[in-house]
């Protein structure tokens, strides 16, 4: 049998639409089954679909790409990266004040540069204040340029924190009234150590869920990893008592002091949604 469309050529099979003969130029298989080109350009072949061409047996696998963060950024209006700038500048100043409590607490005697009591203890704290009232600024950027809620949370926590410590070293001031004051009667002698430990656990809950929203590869990622690190052992080392017991707060403040510094780097160093440094899950949804 020859084929019809080809009568020279022999056919290798019929259509099993119409009957005639197909060569194996005219055949077409679909389903597995044996069509010629005119049934099947004339949309004879019902419900049949040309089968797909199987997988490689050996796919080479996907490169591995690690998530970039695990929320993107969603911003509350046009970002505003002066809120971390602010927020980094008041943790520079809390830090430094941070230090010059370490040293203060080393010194036993009151004929020292911190003997005057009232006026440079109440000063030192009050420059302390200020700062982490320029940090809960910084908090509320993370809630605004990242829309993280832990941002606000923060920010309102910190705000009500400050006034507690000026309230806690005011009174605690007031009961040396007209007598010399040690640093060590301040800082070791009442709640105000764990006063800070408690700060700075509300600014590592508040700055830390910030990771979510920063690519793994941005360097600011890196320092608020290194900021929490250390945040977590100051806090730890307060929460300890063991500072009170031997007379080892110094260790304490100078940890703390560590940790705003490097949150301060990382305000400072933090991308804003759309950043070109920050890739391209940066942009804002």
């Amino acid at each position: 049998m020859n084929c019809s469309i080809h009568p020279n050529m022999d056919a290798v099979g019929n259509c099993v639409s119409c009957g005639r003969g197909v060569c194996e130029e005219c055949k077409v298989r679909i389903n597995n089954l044996v069509h010629c080109k005119e049934c099947v350009e004339a949309g004879n072949v019902k419900g049949a679909q040309a089968q797909p061409a199987p997988p490689p047996m050996y796919a080479a696998p996907p490169p591995f790409m690690p998530p970039p963060m695990r929320f993107v950024p969603r911003l509350r209006g046009t970002p505003k990266p002066n809120l971390f700038k602010i927020g980094g500048i008041g943790a520079f100043v809390t830090g430094i004040t941070m230090f010059i409590m370490g040293v203060s607490v080393t010194i036993w005697d009151y004929d020292n540069p911190w003997n005057g009591g009232y006026n440079s203890m109440l000063l030192l704290v009050v420059v302390n204040v200020i700062g982490l009232f320029l940090i809960t600024v910084g908090c509320y950027g993370i809630y605004w340029n990242y829309g993280s809620q832990s941002g606000l949370v923060g920010m309102i926590s910190m705000l009500v924190m400050g006034p507690l410590i000026l309230i806690v070293v005011s009174q605690m001031m007031a009961s040396y009234a007209g007598e010399d004051v040690s640093p060590r009667q301040i800082f070791e002698n009442s709640p105000l150590g764990l006063f800070y430990a408690g700060t700075m656990t509300l600014v590592h809950l508040s700055v830390a869920y910030a990771r979510h929203y920063i690519p793994i590869w941005h360097s600011s990622r890196k320092v608020l990893a290194m900021a929490r690190a250390t945040n977590i052992a100051g806090v730890g080392f307060f929460f300890s008592i063991l500072w009170i017991i031997f007379s080892i707060g110094f260790i304490g403040y100078f940890i703390l002091g560590v940790a705003l510094i490097l949150f301060a780097v990382f305000f400072l160093t933090a991308p804003m949604p759309g950043d070109p440094t920050a890739g391209p899950q940066g942009a804002p949804t």
